[in-house]
């Protein structure tokens, strides 16, 4: 990339060394993905996004997000956040997607997930788990208590690799 034809959003992902990524609808914006096609549109094939819709997409508009990089639909059923989420609906956002090889994201607090999920693994899409399914932090941290009984240990376990909490390294 030179210099003189670079702008700001190249040099920062060659700084980042980032060459792909994705793009995913924030709640905030509701099903107006205008800003995230935009971004589509603006990095090309090193980009995928993850829109927000609803049933009454048609089959031209699903064309046309997959043809600027969409290969997912995210669904939000924190309720802080939303109104209350519809099963149905999402069960025929599946159905138009099925065909193109998307995948749908779910985002929820991890109490619901009992009540979410036989529901999610009958989508017959693949599925991913947005936010690690927001686990609860003090939960996690009884866990290490088994694992690190001694406040020593477990002080070390924290202060050395805190993902571990999370990522199980």
């Amino acid at each position: 990339m030179a210099p003189s034809t670079a702008n700001i959003q190249e040099h920062l992902r060659n700084d980042l060394d980032i060459a792909r990524n994705v793009i995913v609808q924030a709640s905030c914006h509701g099903r107006d993905n205008t800003a995230l096609l935009h971004a589509l549109d603006y990095f090309g094939e090193t980009a995928r996004g993850v829109v927000a819709i609803g049933s009454d997409v048609s089959q031209s508009e699903l064309a046309d997000m997959h043809h600027r990089g969409v290969r997912g639909v995210r669904f939000n059923f924190v309720k802080r956040l939303v109104e209350n989420q519809s099963l149905e609906e999402v069960e025929l956002v599946a159905a138009k997607i099925r065909e193109l090889g998307w995948h749908i994201v779910v985002y929820f607090e991890s109490p619901d997930l009992p009540d979410l999920a036989d529901f999610l693994a009958n989508l017959d899409v693949p599925l991913i788990i947005d936010h690690l399914g927001r686990p609860d932090d003090a939960v996690l941290l009884n866990y290490l208590t088994q694992i690190a009984p001694d406040e020593s240990d477990m002080q070390r376990q924290l202060v050395d690799n805190p993902m571990a909490l999370y990522w199980g390294k």
